[in-house]
């Protein structure tokens, strides 16, 4: 029996895909403007400051943050302005909050598990404030009961530790939780790993995640189904 379920937030609650794309085309046009690079250049200096951190950090919640990837973007370009590194980050999330909204049905799934008493959380890579201020946004407040974040756990997923707390938060065994993403590897494979039960949610026409169709098994005892869909979710609640 599902006592509690557990969502990623980026493609899985609304449409990252389309707010990020927003959001750095925003950014590359303030950046070109302050600095005077051309896009090509903008295109291959951001990339290579968000390598940069990952070999600092590791395959830690720091590697998310847009504050450091500016900062050694600054550096790698010789400029050492932190007002306008507050202005990209500006830059960036500003019109990435204008965008963001909702799947359709999210909210009506969510408030059909809270009317069943079903524990509702979100288990997410990334950096604790802005993971809680999308959930504001996207009006969530009253519907999640727990967050866990990547930064939170010290593990991104599909981490043993990251999986561990969110069974620990979700005040049930993890074969009484559904974990809900879109990505094989993370969401999926780590969520069935620590003993959950998982959807994946998929859409046709979202953009390919690199390296997150990894082989699995669903261990005995365990479900497994594929989404495209909250509407689909709803149906099967029934």
């Amino acid at each position: 029996m599902i006592k509690t379920v557990i969502f990623d937030i980026d493609n899985t609650l609304y449409d990252y895909d389309t707010c990020h794309a927003i959001g750095y085309e925003a950014l590359a046009d303030c950046a070109c403007g302050l600095y005077g690079l051309s896009r090509v250049d903008f295109d291959r200096l951001y990339p290579e400051s968000m390598a940069v951190i990952k070999e600092r950090v590791g395959d830690r919640a720091p590697i998310h943050s847009r504050a450091l990837r500016l900062q050694v973007f600054q550096e790698l370009i010789g400029v050492h302005n932190y007002t306008q590194v507050v202005q990209l980050y500006r830059a960036y999330w500003e019109p990435f909050f204008a965008e963001i909204k909702p799947f359709p049905d999210v909210i009506r799934y969510l408030q059909l598990l809270k009317q069943r008493g079903i524990r509702t959380g979100v288990g997410t890579d990334m950096t604790a404030l802005m993971q809680i201020r999308k959930l504001s946004v996207l009006g969530m407040d009253d519907l999640i009961d727990f967050v866990v974040t990547s930064e939170e756990a010290g593990a991104e997923k599909p981490g043993e530790a990251f999986f561990k707390l969110c069974c620990a938060k979700a005040l049930a065994p993890a074969k009484d939780c559904l974990f809900i993403g879109d990505n094989m590897r993370k969401d999926v494979n780590g969520a069935l790993a620590c003993g959950m039960n998982a959807v994946h949610f998929y859409r046709p026409d979202a953009v390919p995640i690199p390296n997150s169709d990894a082989e699995f098994e669903v261990p005995e005892g365990q479900k497994f189904v594929r989404v495209s869909s909250y509407e689909e979710l709803i149906v099967m609640a029934g």
